[in-house]
This record gives C-alpha cells, sequence and structure tokens, in this order.
C-alpha cells in the first residue's frame, strides 16, 4: 500500500499523514479531508450508499479521479456489522466471503481495510462463548490476511471498547490480551489501528500503545470519559493526550493519525496536538538545558 509523505504541515516527525474520519459518501468524505489539510480519508463501506457493493466499474474510477486531483489517499473502513466472530460456520464463511469484497475494493483503491472483531450476545457460558468468538474472529483474520496477501493489501484490524455495564452484550477484539494473541498469530500483512478512545474505556492507551508498536499501522485519535464512547474532541474528555503522545515520540513509531471527533474538525485535532506536542518537546529542551 502506498501511504502519503508526511504533511509539510506537520511538526510532528513521527507522524506520516493525517486521515479524516467522517461517515460520509466518498466525494464528501474527500473534500471533508481536504479542507482539513488531511492526506487520508475514509470510504465508509458499513454506510448504505458506499457499501462495498454499490462500488462498480465506474464508481471506482470515479473515486480514484476525484481522490487523485486532490492529492489524498483512501483508507476502506470495512462493514463493522459484519460478523466475522460469529460461532455458526455458515455464518462466519459467509461473512469472510463479504469482507473478500472489500479486500478487493481494497486493492483497487490501493487501501488498507479495516475490519472489526463484531459483537456477542449470551446470557450464559460466558468465557466459553467469549473464547469461542475471539478464535472465530481470528479464524478470519487469517484467512482474510492470507487473501488479502495475493492482492497487496494490508488489513488493519481495529479494537473495540470494551463495557463492563453492557452485558449480556460483550465486544470481541476490546482487550490487550486479545490484541496480543490475534496479531501473535496472524501474517504480516495483519496490523492495527489503535483507536485511542475505545482503549481509554477498555484499558491503557499508552501501555497498549507500548506493547503493540511494531504491528500499530496507524491511530485514531478521539475523547471520552473513560466509561462512553462518546468522541468528544481532544481535551474534552478524560484521556491523557499528552502522555500518550510522549509515549509514542519516545518509542520510535512512525504512522498515520486519524481523527474520529465530534463538535471540532480535524484542522483544529492537528493544531491541537501539534501545540501540545511543541509543548513537550521545549520542555524536555529546557530540561536538558
Amino acid at each position: 500500500m502506498t501511504q502519503p509523505s508526511q504533511s509539510p504541515s506537520s511538526s510532528i516527525p513521527f507522524i506520516t499523514g493525517f486521515a479524516a474520519q467522517r461517515s460520509l459518501p466518498y466525494a464528501e468524505s474527500i473534500q471533508f479531508a481536504t479542507k482539513n489539510g488531511c492526506k487520508m480519508f475514509y470510504v465508509e463501506c458499513a454506510s448504505r450508499v458506499d457499501s462495498v457493493t454499490s462500488f462498480c466499474d465506474d464508481k471506482v474510477s470515479k473515486l480514484i479521479t476525484l481522490a487523485a486531483s486532490k492529492g489524498v489517499h483512501p483508507i476502506v473502513h470495512g462493514n463493522y456489522r459484519n460478523p466475522l466472530s460469529s460461532e455458526l460456520d455458515l455464518v462466519r464463511e459467509a461473512a469472510v466471503k463479504y469482507a473478500t469484497l472489500e479486500i478487493d475494493l481494497a486493492q483497487k483503491l490501493n487501501a488498507p481495510l479495516i475490519v472489526h472483531g463484531s459483537g456477542l450476545f449470551t446470557h450464559n457460558m460466558i468465557n466459553e462463548y467469549k473464547v469461542g468468538a475471539l478464535s472465530a474472529y481470528k479464524s478470519s483474520v487469517i484467512a482474510l490476511a492470507e487473501y488479502a496477501q495475493q492482492k497487496g493489501v494490508e488489513i488493519w484490524v481495529e479494537n473495540l471498547e470494551y463495557y463492563s455495564d453492557k452485558h449480556p452484550f460483550y465486544t470481541v477484539y476490546s482487550k490487550l490480551k486479545e490484541y496480543e494473541e490475534l496479531l501473535d498469530g496472524s501474517p504480516a500483512n495483519v496490523r492495527m489501528i489503535l483507536d485511542v478512545g475505545h482503549e481509554h474505556i477498555s484499558g491503557d492507551p499508552i501501555i497498549t500503545f507500548n506493547k503493540l508498536k511494531d504491528r500499530i499501522a496507524a491511530v485514531s485519535l478521539n475523547d471520552n470519559d473513560g466509561i462512553h464512547d462518546t468522541h468528544m474532541a481532544l481535551g474534552k474528555g478524560t484521556l491523557d493526550i499528552s502522555g500518550f503522545l510522549t509515549a509514542m515520540s519516545e518509542s520510535g513509531w512512525k504512522g498515520i493519525m486519524s481523527f474520529e471527533t465530534r463538535g471540532r474538525d480535524p484542522k483544529d485535532e492537528i493544531a491541537y496536538v501539534e501545540e501540545i506536542y511543541s509543548f513537550l518537546n521545549n520542555e524536555e529542551t529546557t530540561y536538558a538545558q
């Protein structure tokens, strides 16, 4: 996958490109990214208007032409309702087959594909079913990765938020132990997009980032109160964004930073994180002197 070079306006050396995520039709998504100084935009395959089956050759061609004219690159956001972690083999196999269509689209667009772990509903034998759901999801991801390797496509697995008070509903792929288990057993073209807001609910984003940084392709930033997935603007919740930026800076990591926040546009989020990074950098320089 071809990734954009670092944005000329960015003062953060470890960011190779900014991405704007909004659930918009692709043409509006391109416009939104361009307006906000982002080099990457999302193709939202979870929407009806841009579901993978809506992409005929003409629509693909128009997307490629428009994106090229604006100098932006796509990220294909797979349908998160696709039951890739279903314990029912026939259902899961159909889900994998559907996701291969998203891989085909990602290949045509020279883009990565984001996939999700989906959910689980059960009143009993909770641990057994959770283990089974993760195993099913891992099987799905490996099958998709093997197919994607032939197409030159990267699979980005996105972590979900873990709720301790929403049972009998459970999310799959929402704990650090689960991320490690899946990534350790998956091909090299499987990487992670770390949704920092989700992880702020599930665990500790800094610990997770430091443990998995070698497999993380991108981070998706949004804030919340540590309880609800509200996608607040950065600084409006309880996420330690300064600590997270420090961890990223000290890790040697390089990758994409995506914004999925409400109430503030990505260009303002970029300015916000650049201001914090500059402040942290100046503090370190002053201390060193």
